[in-house]
């Protein structure tokens, strides 16, 4: 998914504080909002759940954990053998409803979302923080958490997008008087969890059972109000309307108001751009990459066109533990074989990079040279295909012509690659440097750009 999009730091230069905007969703073009609750899941946008709602820390720049909700916090040793967690809450801050944001707020999100059996990993437990988290509460005003044992994601995953972002206690279905038992805030396609006991077989007690009702408005802290949305007659939506949280406590751009619009196609975003009718185009696949790059080099003078930072990589996983690609040389053979600078060059005009890694470098503790590293080599490619007869597999010429039709034309020209050159004494070749990888064979999936000894 598109995780976020700051557009509160906008500034408006001139012209009107009204943008109109045609965002990057997971479906590519921007088509609905999906649930707009912090407790709930897919199909929602995680741009708009960012705009509305805010948790307690923030992920930030290389990975760093920043202050959110709150302003500061300690760790200590508890006696039960886990640790404490004590956060001073921000004071001074309105939900968009006009609550109080305090520690009852923050305590009852906890309860909800927290409550037994939703933190089994069949629900809210799919993430280890529901698992590990024994108690919560508050002292005064600060807002204390134990966990079981000294737990290191902890603080990255509360500053995950969801479940565990702040809604207005009004926002829930009863109000403040919403019991996390009968009326509580998980989806209603949830429905009543456990109530037929259909949990026992995973431990849990056929007497601890949920009911789940959903919310009734969509209340937060963030930057952004959901201001209502307007509806074609087919029930699609046309445009959706946030404004500036002007209550927020932090710093604001120049825009005012924000229109999501919808567009079916990528050639009307682009036309919506050059009449004038649509301000902003933000994240992936909204326009197509020959239409960014029509932007960039022949508008330039009534359009700027940046190009954001790497922030996930595109992967084609190769499944290690079914044939053919079960066998390490076809694997490595289909990652000689495919040229991923040409596909950069010529199918994204530029606009991305290779990836020879699962995550990007920047991400934390990713930036490390994997060995041994199987970059595009086309004649060690043909000399790996052409194995000697007591040592081939059927597989071999079946998997590369299939794992280069994924797609990409200009690839075509690798089939050639079925055809022997040097037969046995190319294989050879190979056959020294490559002894010690072959004796190793792995079950797990692998994934292409990624050595197979990768953690």
């Amino acid at each position: 998914q598109q995780y976020d999009y700051p557009v509160h730091k906008f500034i408006v230069d001139s012209g009107s504080t009204t943008v109109t905007i045609s965002p990057g969703a997971q479906t590519g073009l921007f088509v609905t909002t999906g649930p707009m609750d912090p407790h709930s899941y897919r199909p929602n946008e995680f741009f708009i759940s960012n705009w509305i709602y805010e948790g307690l820390v923030s992920y930030g720049a290389n990975g760093a954990i920043e202050p959110q909700l709150a302003t500061s916090w300690t760790v200590t040793d508890a006696t039960s053998g886990g640790q404490k967690y004590r956060f001073t809450l921000r004071t001074g801050v309105v939900f968009h409803d006009g609550e109080a944001f305090n520690c009852a707020a923050v305590k009852m999100n906890f309860d909800h979302v927290l409550q037994p059996p939703l933190n089994h990993n069949w629900y809210h437990g799919w993430y280890h923080l529901p698992l590990h988290t024994t108690s919560w509460g508050c002292d005064g005003e600060v807002f204390e958490v134990t966990v079981d044992a000294p737990y290191y994601p902890f603080l990255q995953e509360l500053s995950l997008i969801r479940p565990l972002r702040m809604l207005s206690p009004e926002s829930f279905f009863n109000g403040r008087d919403s019991d996390p038992v009968t009326h509580n805030s998980c989806p209603t396609r949830w429905g009543h969890i456990n109530g037929n006991g259909e949990m026992k077989d995973v431990g849990v007690p056929a007497s601890v059972t949920v009911n789940c009702v959903g919310v009734r408005s969509f209340k937060g802290t963030g930057p952004w109000v959901f201001a209502g949305s307007t509806v074609r007659g087919d029930g699609s939506i046309s445009e959706l309307s946030f404004t500036r949280n002007l209550n927020w406590w932090g710093e604001h751009g120049g825009v005012e108001q924000l229109l999501v619009v919808n567009y079916n196609t990528s050639d009307a975003v682009r036309q919506a751009l050059l009449d004038g009718s649509l301000d902003v185009v933000v994240g992936d696949k909204v326009l197509t990459p020959r239409q960014v790059q029509e932007f960039e080099t022949q508008h330039s003078g009534t359009f700027t066109t940046v190009l954001g930072p790497r922030l996930y990589n595109q992967i084609i996983v190769m499944n290690a533990a079914k044939a053919p690609t079960d066998n390490i040389e076809v694997r490595r053979l289909v990652m000689h074989s495919v040229n991923k600078a040409a596909i950069v060059e010529k199918e994204m005009y530029g606009q991305a990079a290779v990836a020879d890694a699962l995550f990007p470098r920047d991400a934390p503790y990713c930036d490390i040279d994997l060995t041994p590293r199987w970059d595009y080599d086309f004649e060690k490619a043909k000399l790996m295909n052409c194995m000697p007869k007591e040592e081939s597999t059927d597989h071999l010429p079946l998997i590369l012509g299939l794992t280069l039709g994924i797609g990409l034309p200009l690839l075509a020209c690798i089939g050639v690659a079925c055809f022997c050159f040097g037969k046995k004494k190319g294989h050879e070749r190979l056959l020294d440097e490559d002894m010690q990888k072959r004796k190793e064979q792995r079950t797990a999936a692998d994934v292409v750009g990624t050595p197979d000894n990768a953690a």
